[in-house]
């Protein structure tokens, strides 16, 4: 009677091992608090905080659109800030530091309520600045390179971002428009 009692006891234990070992995780995707469009408030509340870069940024003439691709680490901190190749560099210079201002905002990504880094964040930008410039140029004459993070320019396939040809996992989020105040 204790051998079957015994094997009774191990028997539920591994039923309830497997069963529990089959239940599917909990995932909580990152995403930035109150998506009502507070993530491009705070970057334009960047712009109205740091004027001098924004005074700086509207004298250039720049015209086009390119990706940002972020994470968001367990803190709530914007981690591995990379730029599509072909992004002026006044515009990852801005960028970089107007994305950092989020730090602290993001609702983290969670796996069973345990906080992990998320997948990356991706942001297209559009962007327009400059008074007086001349608009020759088309906004999209880097459109056929947004997805290249690594900086070669040679042609590939647009869905690869990398050369190892792996896809890119993300998160698209909504675009954000950079511009004079004359758009």
């Amino acid at each position: 009677m204790k051998n079957c009692k015994l094997y009774l006891v191990l028997l539920f234990l591994g039923f309830k091992t497997s069963i529990f070992s089959q239940l599917p995780e909990f995932v909580k995707e990152a995403k930035f608090q109150n998506q009502n469009g507070e993530l491009y408030k705070r970057l334009n509340d960047f712009g109205h905080t740091h004027q001098t870069e924004r005074r700086h940024l509207d004298s250039t003439c720049i015209l086009g659109c390119s990706f940002i691709k972020f994470k968001i680490n367990q803190k709530s901190v914007v981690t591995n800030v990379a730029f599509s190749a072909g992004t002026p560099l006044e515009i990852v210079a801005y960028m970089t530091k107007a994305i950092k201002w989020t730090d602290g905002y993001w609702t983290v990504k969670t796996i069973n309520g345990k906080p992990i880094e998320s997948q990356y964040m991706l942001l297209p930008i559009m962007y327009m600045l400059g008074i007086d410039c001349n608009r020759n140029e088309s906004m999209y004459s880097n459109f056929w390179r947004m997805l290249w993070f690594d900086g070669n320019e040679e042609y590939r396939d647009v869905t690869k971002y990398s050369k190892a040809n792996e896809t890119l996992d993300c998160i698209v989020l909504h675009p954000y428009k950079l511009s004079s105040g004359i758009y």
